[in-house]
């Protein structure tokens, strides 16, 4: 079996947001999460409560999964990801999270996801990840956590 290429992030741009754009005319992705608009390009990018990233393979190539994380907290970060739909069901959303935890969140010591009830997929992905329940939001969310493993030398 090839190995997977790895994965880079790179901090999402305007240029980025066409293509993200399309993305949602995927109905269950469109459901589960708000369209990336300029709007949100500046919540994104412009100060440090909050980032995103767009995921392509090292050396560049097409952009394989978006990545947002919002600060909660000392420690915290509340993150969404959406997984391009030719992509999904293969095992990148965990490679993505593996190295998303790895890498850019590695600044925190708590990464939560909300996550719908009856997304079976998501549930799974996370869980994979390292991610474990921890509760229900107020809004009926499942609230899954990955505690940073503290390594002593």
């Amino acid at each position: 079996m090839p190995h997977p290429q790895p994965l880079a992030f790179h901090p999402v741009t305007a240029s980025d947001l066409p293509d993200l754009e399309s993305w949602f005319a995927d109905a269950d992705l469109a459901r589960r999460l708000e369209a990336p608009t300029p709007d949100w390009l500046a919540h994104v990018s412009g100060g440090t409560e909050a980032a995103a990233w767009v995921v392509r393979p090292v050396g560049g190539g097409p952009a394989l999964a978006l990545m947002q994380a919002d600060r909660d907290g000392p420690g915290r970060a509340v993150i969404a990801i959406a997984v391009r739909r030719e992509c999904r069901h293969a095992g990148l959303g965990r490679r993505v999270l593996d190295t998303f935890a790895d890498g850019p969140g590695s600044a925190h010591a708590v990464l939560v996801a909300t996550v719908e009830p009856d997304n079976l997929a998501a549930l799974r992905c996370l869980q994979h990840a390292g991610f474990r329940p921890a509760g229900q939001d107020d809004d009926g969310f499942l609230v899954l956590e990955r505690h940073r493993e503290r390594v002593c030398l």
